[in-house]
């Protein structure tokens, strides 16, 4: 799988991150934390504000084909081979 998480606040510290050690520890998968990086926000209407932090629905879904695409990729690619040296047949 891959997985998109959406908050309306700092992505520092938020859901993103707290599905991010789920998923590091049970089932790596990609992810994308979509959110207010290290900025202080401002104030206005709603849909102004989610349209300039990138959070509309089209912002999410063209981040979900993103992810989706990565883990695709990821896939495709040959798998490496990540002995460290000098420890083979150990």
């Amino acid at each position: 799988g891959a997985v998109v998480t959406a908050e309306e606040h700092m992505v520092t510290g938020g859901l993103g991150s707290a599905v991010s050690e789920i998923l590091g520890e049970h089932c790596p998968a990609p992810l994308k934390r979509i959110g207010l990086r290290d900025t202080f926000g401002m104030s206005g209407k709603p849909e102004e504000l989610l349209k300039h932090y990138g959070l509309t629905a089209d912002d999410i879904k063209q981040a979900a084909y993103k992810v989706i695409a990565r883990k695709a990729n990821h896939l495709a690619s040959p798998v490496m081979d990540l002995k460290a040296p000098g420890l083979a047949g150990r």
